[in-house]
């Protein structure tokens, strides 16, 4: 038998393997619950329906439901979150680092920022370890 967690089981999972790395922040927890919410579904960030039997990871592109994929395991869940924030607080990270905004300063995508992007991306799955770590180097988001 499959164990359903609630969301607020899910949500402090995420949150306490994201306290294993080193980019962890103050906002996360509030990145976490979005993925969650009910009232926000914002443009192909991941949200998260738990339902009795099982979750749906679903992604909505200007409002409309774009991807919905049902699963019994709590671990897909976990990574398609953790894979999501981990990927924007690197991003985030490298325009503070590099001092634009992609609004009217934009970062040039090199091969090196590239570089730095995915150093950092497998640099926190690494600190987490485990499943999450391997899922992400074997490329398992796309398989989701």
């Amino acid at each position: 038998m499959t164990i359903i967690y609630t969301e607020s089981q899910l949500i402090q999972q995420i949150i306490d393997l994201l306290q294993l790395t080193d980019i962890y922040q103050e906002n996360h927890p509030e990145m976490v619950a979005s993925a969650f919410s009910h009232t926000w579904r914002g443009d192909l960030e991941p949200h998260i329906e738990v339902e009795p039997e099982r979750y749906r990871i679903q992604l909505y592109e200007r409002g409309i439901l774009s991807v919905d994929r049902p699963t019994l395991e709590a671990a897909d869940v976990i990574y398609f979150v953790l894979e999501d924030i981990i990927y924007a607080t690197v991003h985030i990270g490298l325009l503070r680092k590099y001092k634009v905004n992609n609004r009217d300063q934009h970062l040039q995508y090199t091969a090196d920022v590239l570089a730095e992007i995915s150093e950092g991306v497998d640099h926190a799955f690494h600190q987490i370890g485990g499943i999450y770590e391997q899922w992400h180097r074997a490329g398992r988001r796309h398989e989701l």
